[in-house]
């Protein structure tokens, strides 16, 4: 399991760098534009060239922001809970 987490964290930082990317869609968090009461993402496909319809609900986070939606943040945090017998 943690093996796996570890490959397509690396795979993530291969494609993005260091970049936040979303949990939800895997684009760029930086992708994502405020709308109020959330953050919708303004990316668009590469294979049918529509926009993203992610929408990223702010009612969801505490102080974190739009953070609060990083994959490698929540990949980061189920790899603790893993070692620690939560996951």
């Amino acid at each position: 399991m943690l093996k796996n987490i570890d490959e397509y964290m690396e795979k993530i930082k291969k494609q993005f760098g260091d970049e936040p990317v979303c949990c939800c869609c895997g684009h760029k968090l930086s992708s994502h534009v405020d709308e109020d009461d959330g953050w919708r993402c303004h990316s668009v496909a590469t294979f049918d060239l529509y926009q993203c319809e992610c929408w990223l609900r702010k009612d969801r986070v505490e102080d974190e922001g739009i953070n609060y939606y990083s994959a490698q943040k929540r990949m980061e945090e189920h790899k603790k809970e893993f070692k620690e017998g939560r996951g």
